[in-house]
């Protein structure tokens, strides 16, 4: 008895299908990329500001910190650490910090915190550009082209 061979494939009208599907695949795959890597970024940044607002609020609740400016550079110091890519010019332009005393009676006049009395909470808000940081334009986060943290701390 004789064996059958197994019938030969066609390759004649398969020529360049991989070509093909590759070119429609591969778009897709680098906007899946591209948009992980600046969802990451978005990320990295939320949490480098909350850490910077803590650090701010670290200071604001020491008893020997008597000006806003002390606050304010310990922020801008932790964010320029943290994104060693800007210079500190750049950290302070794309920065908003605003710092205040939450009790009527313990607000933070110009720039000196010497009224708040101890245990008084204190406000501080944190605003970062993410423009200014980002690699790619376009689609505008949750929050916009800007990220906000938020610390209350206790005066000592």
């Amino acid at each position: 008895m004789k064996r059958k061979r197994p019938p030969k494939t066609q390759t004649g009208p398969r020529r360049g299908l991989a070509a093909v599907e590759a070119a429609l695949v591969l778009p897709l795959l680098i906007l899946v990329t591209f948009g992980a890597v600046d969802l990451a970024q978005y990320i990295n940044l939320s949490q480098m500001l909350s850490n910077a607002s803590r650090e701010g609020a670290r200071i604001a609740s020491r008893n020997s910190t008597v000006n806003v400016k002390e606050v304010e550079d310990t922020i801008c110091n932790y964010l320029s650490d943290a994104m060693p890519q800007l210079s500190s010019e750049q950290v302070a332009n794309a920065t908003s910090i605003e710092i205040k005393g939450l009790k009527g009676r313990s607000q933070i006049t110009g720039d000196e915190m010497t009224n708040i009395d101890s245990g008084d909470p204190i406000s501080i808000f944190v605003e970062f550009d993410f423009a200014s940081i980002r690699w790619i334009g376009g689609l505008a986060y949750w929050g916009g082209d800007t990220k906000t943290s938020h610390t209350i701390c206790r005066r000592e």
